[in-house]
């Protein structure tokens, strides 16, 4: 059994050379590689596809805090996911600054109305794996082996699915967005696995 240490370790390497994909394909392949459960229902969720109006919230955002400062980087941050599976959100906060992925404290500094407090942007299309995370919390039963193993591999591809959203939301800009070559810092909440867009 791989520790989330080790998923990391295997992880953060192809994150740090936007090897998104490849991230996500080692950890489908890991995944499937398990006998079905339903955390294999994850698979089946490509949530660029799910909603257009994601790049309109971004928008809408770096327009607003834009006027104030000149935003120089957006951190970008899924809910604490595993422990909240009822509701799955995304929040921005924009800072005039970048000081890199080395040490992330500087995210911790954020200004009031600088971040999406009442309007954080609701994750649509794991409703069947939340299914299952809400399951898990009710349940008072052991998860066997292959589960727990199901369950780990799943939560990583939430949060690389997200940070894919971001990605392809980039990509897809037009030139003269004034947000395109923002980067993007995005995790989850009390999560590790950091990753950084790039146009």
């Amino acid at each position: 059994t791989m520790t989330y240490q080790q998923h990391y370790e295997r992880l953060s390497p192809l994150l740090e050379e936007h090897q998104l994909d490849e991230a996500i394909e080692l950890c489908e392949r890991g995944l499937r590689a398990i006998p079905e459960t339903d955390y294999h229902k994850v698979l089946n969720v490509q949530l660029n596809e799910v909603n257009p109006s994601f790049a309109e919230w971004i928008n809408d955002f770096h327009a607003r805090v834009n006027a104030r400062m000149p935003v120089r980087s957006i951190y970008a941050e899924l809910n604490g996911f595993t422990i909240n599976p009822d509701l799955w959100f995304v929040d921005l906060f924009a800072f005039d600054n970048y000081h890199g992925l080395a040490h992330l404290d500087w995210t911790g500094d954020w200004q009031d109305g600088n971040a999406t407090a009442d309007e954080s942007f609701g994750i649509e299309g794991f409703e069947q794996v939340q299914e299952q995370f809400t399951r898990d919390l009710d349940a008072q039963s052991e998860r066997t082996q292959q589960e727990g193993e199901a369950r780990t591999f799943c939560e990583f591809l939430v949060v690389l699915r997200v940070q894919q959203l971001f990605q392809r939301t980039v990509e897809r800009l037009e030139t003269n967005c004034p947000w395109k070559h923002i980067p993007f810092i995005v995790t989850a909440h009390d999560w590790e696995l950091v990753y950084e867009t790039k146009a």
